[in-house]
């Protein structure tokens, strides 16, 4: 994970692997996996401790992460903690009423088509929450 600033050499291929002091360094190395999807999570309505969080997808380790980022020294520290096991998440989002939707490809295979029967969609809110009432978008529009 990197905070990407201006002109800044991130060093990516070589230096970053064999000369880490010669580059941007970056606010957290996990190791490898198959980063998919990100989301700020910057939604009111979710609870505090979730709010302003970085959410972040791994297609090969099948987890959604949240990483707290906390200013330090004009960039941030992260952290890494699963927030959700769900197979080959590819990509999230927060509807109109609240809930967190995160898109998982189960079942499907990069190089051969399997069909038609892959993947869902997971509807995610924290225990005890209760969505907000969407907007009625028919209400907003004036008459004919």
């Amino acid at each position: 994970m990197s905070h990407l600033v201006q002109t800044a050499d991130f060093g990516y291929p070589h230096r970053f692997a064999n000369f880490p002091d010669e580059i941007m360094p970056p606010l957290g190395a996990y190791g490898q996996g198959g980063g998919t999807g990100a989301l700020a999570l910057e939604d009111d309505r979710w609870p505090a401790a979730f709010r302003a969080s970085l959410l972040t997808g791994d297609w090969g380790r099948s987890e959604v992460y949240r990483h707290d980022l906390k200013a330090a020294d004009g960039s941030f520290r992260a952290d890494q903690k699963v927030f959700l096991n769900i197979p080959r998440p590819t990509g999230m989002d927060v509807g109109a009423d609240g809930r967190l939707y995160v898109a998982s490809w189960r079942g499907g295979e990069a190089s051969v088509y399997v069909g038609p029967q892959v993947g869902f969609v997971a509807c995610v809110a924290p225990p005890g929450w209760s969505p907000a009432t969407p907007v009625d978008p028919k209400g907003s529009r004036s008459p004919t």
